[in-house]
């Protein structure tokens, strides 16, 4: 549809432009724009809160993810990781062929970067990193945390996810979906629950950006973060995390 414009990790260029559109309506207050970034886009959310002053609000749902490429690199085997990039690209190719959800799959990002093989969309990944942007971060924060991602979800990765939230120098705001209080919205952004998260959503911009209600920060209750990732390591990190619950 749009021949040449591929992926990128800096989308606060085209958020410029739709807030630049945006600030033209008369409908439209400044002090009440918000981004919201589910999945992949919890990453590309809090990137662009870091450099969008504009933004006076971010929510992030799934995550948030930091590095893609480490979480790429937490789950891939050893033995690919050490295959010669021609040969990895043969086995995939091969295995897509007998696994077609595997094959839109990458076929899909083949796509979206305007490459031409897996190995490229791997590199592709690699610029996907906002490990050092938490400080610049200035507007209030809402993460949503699921159940079942953390059950899912490698150790590492958890880490670093928790690291980059405590790092934040905004005012940060954590909500929890559990299996047993919340059935499907404890699923990856709430797939198959997405009224639980957009009565937490709306409330929540309600009180912070519609009313500029400052919640009270406390420490952020691990109890079911620790169900399925425990260690003195985590402990340090979390322990560092003043946020409001709602």
């Amino acid at each position: 549809m749009n021949p040449g414009l591929v992926m990128t990790v800096e989308y606060e260029k085209p958020t410029k432009a739709v807030i630049d559109c945006l600030l033209q309506r008369a409908d439209v207050d400044p002090d009440q724009i918000a981004i919201y970034g589910l999945s992949l886009s919890s990453l590309l959310a809090p990137r662009v809160a870091a450099y969008e002053k504009r933004i006076r609000a971010c929510i992030v749902n799934g995550g948030p993810v930091v590095d893609v490429n480490q979480a790429w690199e937490a789950v891939r085997p050893v033995w690919v990781k050490k295959t010669i990039p021609g040969i990895w690209d043969l086995f995939f190719g091969m295995l897509m062929k007998v696994n077609p959800r595997l094959g839109s799959f990458v076929n899909h990002f083949e796509w979206s970067f305007g490459v031409s093989t897996v190995r490229e969309v791997v590199e592709a990944w690699r610029p996907f990193n906002i490990t050092d942007l938490a400080p610049l971060i200035e507007c209030p924060t809402l993460i949503l945390e699921a159940e079942a991602e953390y059950a899912q979800t490698d150790r590492k990765t958890v880490q670093i996810s928790l690291g980059f939230i405590g790092n934040l120098k905004c005012p940060v705001t954590i909500h929890e979906f559990g299996i047993n209080s919340d059935g499907w919205g404890a699923s990856h952004c709430q797939i198959g629950g997405y009224e639980a998260a957009n009565q937490v959503i709306f409330d929540w911009l309600d009180k912070v950006v519609v009313k500029g209600l400052k919640l009270n920060p406390s420490e952020f209750d691990t109890s079911m973060l620790k169900k399925y990732h425990h260690g003195k390591d985590l402990d340090k990190i979390t322990e560092s995390i003043r946020c409001s619950v709602i």
